[in-house]
C-alpha cells in the first residue's frame, strides 16, 4: 500500500510496545527468567528490547529517521539480583518515549514501557497519509485496518478490515 502510493505523502508514524510485567519491585533482575532486567545480559532496557522492533518496522515502512528527541526512565532504581542474591542498581531503562522526524518530512511518535498496567504485549503502529491511513495491532496479527479518505461510500473516520490487503501479511 505504501509502495503503491495509496497513502500518499506520509504525515505521521505512531508506534508503541507496552507491557506490564516488571511493575512490582519484587521482580528480580538477572538469571534465566529476568535477564532482560540485567544490563550485563541485556545491554539495554525497553529501548533495545521492545522499541527496536517499532523502529525497525517504522524504517521499513517510512524510511530513515533524521532527528530524535527522547526521554528514558528507570522507575525502580534497585532490584534483587537473582544470581548474586544482593540488591543492586538497575542499569536498564524501564520506559522510553521519543519524537522524531523522518527524512520524508513526516513526524514520528514512539513509546515503549514495561509499566503499562493491563498490557502484556501491546505492539501497534499507525501511519497517517494524505490519502489514507493504516493501523496494525499485534493482538490481531492478520488484520490491517485501512481507511481511504476519498473512496466513494467510505464512512469518514472508520477503519475497516479488508481481506485483500491483509493476505500479504499471512
Amino acid at each position: 500500500l505504501i509502495d503503491e502510493g495509496r497513502l500518499g505523502h506520509i504525515f505521521h508514524y505512531r508506534a508503541n510496545f507496552l507491557q506490564d510485567w516488571t511493575i512490582s519491585a519484587e521482580v528480580p533482575q538477572g538469571g534465566m527468567a529476568t535477564w532482560r532486567l540485567d544490563v550485563k545480559a541485556a545491554g539495554s532496557g525497553v529501548t533495545g528490547d521492545l522499541l527496536a522492533h517499532c523502529i525497525d518496522t517504522a524504517m521499513w515502512h517510512n524510511g530513515q529517521i533524521e532527528s530524535v528527541c527522547a526521554m528514558t526512565e528507570t522507575f525502580i532504581k534497585e532490584r534483587m539480583h537473582a544470581e548474586t542474591g544482593k540488591v543492586e542498581p538497575v542499569g536498564i531503562d524501564d520506559a522510553c518515549t521519543f519524537l522524531c522526524r523522518f527524512e520524508n518530512g513526516s513526524l514520528g511518535n514512539f513509546e515503549s514501557t514495561r509499566y503499562a498496567r493491563g498490557h502484556k504485549a501491546l505492539y501497534t503502529f499507525e501511519i497517517n497519509g494524505e490519502h489514507a491511513s493504516i493501523k496494525w495491532d499485534l493482538h490481531d496479527l492478520h488484520r490491517l485496518d485501512y481507511f481511504e479518505y476519498d473512496r466513494p461510500g467510505a464512512d469518514a473516520g472508520t477503519f475497516e478490515k479488508t481481506e485483500s490487503i491483509v493476505r500479504g501479511w499471512r
